[in-house]
């Protein structure tokens, strides 16, 4: 099917008319597949800059459709809004509150399509096209636009907000919240993907920008934008009265208790639980998805029978639910006021002007229809010989003229595709991103492009067969999180201080942090960090001196001694610090020397083989993955035994890494041994390796006791020949008997996890062979720096692109809902997670699990039972032999299971935030979504702090939370003997970051034979410098930003600081400006070697650290009579009319841009 370009683009003209001609001559067609609609679908909108609908029969028909149809409409020059109306978590019946994200997801959808000034493209299924949803007019009336230039008071917008759904926090990071500043208000609504930043001039709004969520910095103006509901009800004062008549109404018909609550928490704007099975008694009536589509909006419908059978099903479902649920005594409506009937749907659907039915078919399809046999046979082919028969087939297309386009899900996917073909002398052209021009302008050959296709379809109306990668490599997990995740913070940060907590202070030790307090010295007001010590003394610490203050992290849950302000304990303690530091430097240097004396093997660089094994990855690498894989081959290439230690929170894809790894060396004729600490942990990296390389010729074992001696026996035999390529095992690893043919890769998962014997024993094996460290603990950027240069590290600090938030449902305990979340996990093939508070009862609930779900599969575990049962439990579970596990809280710090993707949390109120968050996230490691219920006995006895704590777990859904979320101690702990720390008692007596600040000292030391000098300033200026409360109200954010002021190393850090706090605060005010100069001239200082500045009512004290001394003489000889030397290492500095702050700054921008090198003259 040749084409020269003229002909084609007449025949690209005549498809595109014959699209239209069928569009507007019949509303039924027949199409050969699902990406066929969304082709048709993006010529119609394109064309005619037209919003459509699409409605699927289910799920994967969906999926399908949005795949093609949104990269064709967003790689065009028009904007297009695409759209899913995201189905509700919980069925309307269940007692349960839905996760806020997802609720906002839709009131996104329906705010959208009925504001947005550009075309949407709505694809959903049948389930969600058969729910009602809040009245149409009532979302209207509940919405507000803002626009620049408009006239309006911030206290009727806040109050607005209020009745909508909002809640009010001090800083915005998530859908439905907002905060006030000043004249300042932040929003982020459903409208917009990322929040907006309202500035006021008295009642007029000035400006309007878009911010980062994440650095809260301002992105881009815009003219206008809308606050639409949160949630779907209005608490207007009128519908208020209304919702109370209709509550107290159906608590009298259906003799239920909870109407008080109920009513409590419509009032406070917070969704009651089981909101969804009673608000239509809240409206006159709900109205069906139709109401929200324009009239001029075409509505195309997939396989409408199928569709209304769906949508039959979801009615038939609810109304059984709903009789089983009559004679409780609970607030809830009848199905057919919550659910659209089919019949009544569809005769909506046929009173509007534009609606097509599309079945799918063979025969008169509008794009022509062809059957390929060959697709199926590459899909069935063994994936280590795919490429070769897909290249044949491709090759055989493209030379009887047909075109080619290759999908790829990301650009490093298709840059690797490109080089693999490459080695077949077949010619590839990468085309960009997705549009719908690639389908239809003239080209010959092979092209790749980017978008998530999941299936192959040729179009032989265009000469044209459409692949995606996955059909030669397999199929890859979809992200279907519309949230674009930023890349998270790169290093572990301490939490915020809060008050109560303790601290401790470079200089004084440990105390209790009281708070700020505002203190007047010398006619100047300073904020300073009040810390009480023993015997209740206490430190104000100036707030331009906070970096000396980090959060005490530590100790094993037992009582916390304070120090005596001014005593010798923290002296002595700090002595010792040093010199475990001291000892942690030496024995780093020592590796290191001993690393570059060995030889180890190089290999070869990555070839095709390599790169079509990355290929088959089955999901997308992130950035920080793809980053570390290249160090580590790049390592491998050099005769220097590789050192480098992997550190990413676990789940986010280290193992895939250390498997490529092993593969590059299994590929080279050379053996890889990986070492883990417990025998559970080998039996799950067995099984992930041996599914992995199951398509290779890789050969691999395990050794631990899950073993009989006969299998240890023949192991080791084959080990020694070479037989065996990758061999995983305990510390049964590093006995004497085990013998390698040619081991040229080490592997070692959590070291520090290992006894101080079996690390000498690890590093033995290190000296000459490759060695690769894998570490789920968090590293500090402290440690960071003091192991520049003598360990490599690669942090993967960005969740998989794929991994999906966790829903999060808060509900009240029913063995529906037990029933309903362990059968929809069962029904995916995966297990669950039932976790309760107490030990005791334990098998009673594992036998009423049974109960409730029969077909399940359940045990229980915890920490009182013998060690080989506990062990035995949790392989079953990990293994797939159970499909329910009940334990108590032990599996906070247990192994990674990716099957398990739904946790039932009973007593939640019971547990702590820090037990919320870190058994939260036990799930959702893989890329499906996952589950997490936390369920309560009865919602009217849980107290205050009980209900925050559970709202707070509900709204925080960021991933990486093992790095970002400060409630690891354990961890950091785990950091710390990680490089050598084996005692951690001094890293918590001295402060972490303080402690590894000595490490980086000890190893500049003994590396170079220099004592490094640590010059912080201590400033003492006639100058109001603070951040008033009047100006950034929240304590915490207050001392958040002081703290960030502090820490400044640089200028240029500082100015970016400055820069935020304009931008989210406003225009300062003079003392914020003050602190400002103030933190600026201390980073000069540093870099001067001045160690103090002390001013009074004339002149400037400067003291100059030692080994700084050339700097004074500097001074005194171009500054003549305004300056004299008082001392060894002081010089007193005339103010010459100007303030302090100007006068330092001029003398120190001298010393720092003179011709010669400012260098501190250092000693030995």
């Amino acid at each position: 099917m040749q084409h020269n370009t003229l002909a084609f683009k007449t025949m690209t003209s005549e498809n595109t008319k014959h699209i239209l001609d069928i569009l507007n001559e019949r509303s039924e067609f027949v199409v050969s597949c699902p990406e066929h609609l969304a082709l048709l679908c993006a010529i119609y909108a394109t064309t005619r800059r037209q919003s459509l609908v699409i409605i699927a029969p289910d799920a994967q028909s969906c999926e399908r459709i949005s795949n093609c149809l949104f990269p064709l409409l967003a790689g065009g020059t028009d904007v297009f809004r695409p759209l899913r109306l995201e189905r509700r978590t919980v069925s309307p019946y269940a007692d349960a509150l839905e996760d806020p994200m997802f609720v906002a997801s839709r009131m996104r959808a329906l705010g959208l399509m009925t504001f947005s000034d550009c075309p949407f493209a709505l694809v959903m299924e049948a389930k969600q096209a058969s729910s009602l949803y809040m009245p149409f007019d009532v979302f209207v009336e509940a919405s507000l636009r803002l626009d620049r230039g408009s006239s309006v008071p911030m206290e009727a917008i806040v109050e607005h907000l209020s009745k909508t759904g909002y809640a009010r926090t001090d800083t915005v990071t998530e859908v439905g919240e907002f905060s006030v500043r000043g004249g300042i208000l932040d929003v982020f609504s459903p409208f917009l993907e990322e929040p907006c930043r309202v500035l006021f001039d008295g009642d007029t709004i000035e400006k309007i920008l878009v911010f980062d969520r994440f650095s809260q910095r301002a992105q881009r103006p815009l003219s206008h934008f809308f606050i639409v509901p949160a949630w779907e009800f209005y608490g207007s004062e009128e519908r208020l009265r209304q919702a109370t008549i209709a509550i107290r109404d159906l608590q009298v018909e259906r003799r239920a208790p909870q109407g008080d609550i109920v009513l409590e928490s419509l009032e406070e704007g917070v969704m009651p639980l089981g909101f969804y099975g009673f608000y239509s008694c809240l409206y006159d009536k709900l109205d069906p998805i139709t109401e929200y589509i324009p009239e001029d909006v075409p509505v195309f419908v997939l396989e409408p029978e199928t569709t209304m059978a769906n949508m039959e099903s979801t009615m038939h479902a609810l109304v059984e639910e709903y009789e089983s649920l009559r004679e409780e005594p609970r607030l809830i409506m009848p199905p057919e006021s919550l659910c659209a009937s089919s019949s009544d749907f569809f005769k909506a659907l046929e009173s509007r002007k534009n609606t097509y039915s599309c079945n799918i078919g063979t025969m008169n399809t509008v794009f022509g229809y062809e059957d390929d046999t060959r697709l199926v046979i590459v899909k069935q082919t063994e994936p280590a010989k795919r490429v070769t028969v897909f290249v044949d087939f491709v090759r055989d297309l493209t030379d009887k003229g047909e075109r080619v386009l290759i999908s790829c899900p990301s650009e490093e996917d298709a840059k690797r595709l490109k080089d693999i073909v490459h080695a077949y002398n077949l010619p590839v052209e990468h085309a960009g991103i997705a549009r719908l021009s690639l389908f239809l302008e003239p080209f010959s050959g092979i092209r790749t492009f980017i978008a998530p296709l999941e299936e192959a379809f040729f179009v032989p109306r265009l000469g044209l067969c459409v692949i995606p990668s996955e059909t030669i490599f397999g199929a890859k997990t979809k992200s279907k999180d519309k949230d674009t995740r930023k890349a998270q913070k790169r290093f572990f940060a301490l939490q915020d201080i809060l008050v109560g907590d303790l601290v401790v202070h470079k200089e004084h030790g440990i105390g209790r942090f009281l708070g700020l307090e505002e203190v007047e010295a010398g006619e100047v007001t300073h904020d300073c960090l009040v810390i009480e010590y023993k015997g209740g003394d206490k430190l104000y610490c100036p707030v331009e001196r906070a970096d000396l203050v980090e959060k005490f992290v530590g100790g094993d849950g037992g009582e916390v001694a304070v120090d005596k302000l001014g005593g010798k304990s923290f002296t002595q303690r700090k002595s010792r610090a040093r010199k475990q530091a001291f000892e942690i430097a030496r024995k780093l240097l020592e590796i290191y020397a001993k690393r570059m004396q060995g030889k180890a093997y190089a290999f070869s660089p990555p070839d095709a083989d390599f790169r079509a094994f990355e290929a088959r990855f089955p999901y997308e690498t992130t950035r920080d993955q793809e980053e570390a894989i290249e160090d580590i081959l790049n390592d491998m290439c050099k005769e220097t035994p590789m050192d480098r230690v992997v550190c990413g929170d676990v789940g986010f894809g280290k193992t895939e890494v250390a498997i490529r790894a092993a593969f590059k060396a299994a590929m080279e004729g050379k053996q890889t041994a990986v070492l883990v600490p417990t025998t559970l942990l080998c039996e799950q990296h067995l099984m992930t390796f041996e599914e992995r390389l199951k398509d290779t010729p890789v050969v691999v074992e395990a050794l631990s006791r899950f073993r009989s001696d006969e299998e240890i026996k023949d192991i080791l035999k084959r080990l020694a020949t070479g037989a065996i390529d990758i061999i995983i095992g305990t510390h049964r690893l590093l006995s004497n008997d085990v013998k390698f043919k040619d081991l040229a890769l080490l592997i070692v998962d959590e070291e520090h996890k290992f006894g101080v014997s079996q690390k000498e024993r690890i590093r033995e094996f290190a000296s000459s062979v490759h060695t690769l460290y894998l570490s789920a603990t968090p590293i500090p950027r402290t440690l960071h720096m003091a192991l520049s240069g003598i360990r490599d590290l690669s942090i993967i600090a960005t969740p998989p692109r794929d991994r999906l938030s966790t829903k999060t449902i808060v509900a009240k305990e029913s063995d529906g809902i037990i029933k309903e979340a362990i059968e929809r996990e069962l029904n995916r093939n995966g297990r669950v997670f039932f976790i309760r508070p107490r030990i005791e009862g334990i098998e009673e609930e594992a036998k009423r699990v049974s109960k409730v779900v029969p077909c399940a599969r359940v045990a229980f575990a915890h920490g009182r039972l013998p060690a080989e049962t506990l062990e035995n439990t949790m392989r079953a579970f990990i293994r797939g032999e159970v499909d329910v596990l009940v334990s108590t809280t032990i599996l906070q710090s247990g192994i990674d299971i990716p099957q398990a993707n739904t946790m039932i949390v009973q007593d939640a109120n019971r547990f702590g935030l820090a037990d919320l968050y870190q058994l939260r996230g036990r799930v959702g490691r893989s890329f499906v979504q996952a589950y997490c219920y936390f369920l309560v006995k009865d919602t009217n006895k849980m107290t205050d702090a009980a209900q925050k704590r559970l709202g707070a777990i509900e709204k925080y859904r960021e991933l990486a939370s093992g790095f970002n979320v400060a409630v690891l101690d354990m961890d950091i702990r785990g950091a710390g003997r990680l490089f050598g720390a084996e005692q951690s008692g001094h890293i918590e007596t001295v402060g972490y970051d303080f402690f590894f600040e000595m490490v980086s000292d000890a190893i500049k030391e003994l590396s170079m034979g220099e004592v490094p000098v640590r010059v912080e300033p201590d400033l003492r200026l006639r100058v109001d410098a603070r951040i008033s409360a009047l100006y950034v109200q929240s304590d915490i954010e207050r001392l958040r930003l002081y703290r960030r002021f502090a820490g400044a190393q640089d200028i240029e850090e500082l100015k970016r600081l400055w820069g935020e706090i304009r931008d989210r605060f406003g225009s300062p005010p003079i003392e914020t400006k003050n602190l400002f100069r103030v933190v600026r001239l201390k980073i000069l200082a540093r870099e001067a070697g001045i160690s103090k500045i002390v001013e009074t009512e004339n002149t400037l004290e400067m003291h100059f650290a030692h080994g700084y001394e050339q700097n004074m003489a500097e001074i005194r000889m171009n500054f003549g009579s305004d300056v004299e030397v008082k001392g060894s290492n002081m010089v007193l500095v005339r103010k010459d009319r100007k303030d302090g702050i100007e006068r330092c700054e001029s003398l120190l921008q001298f010393l720092l841009n003179r011709d010669k090198v400012l260098v501190s003259a250092v000693r030995g």
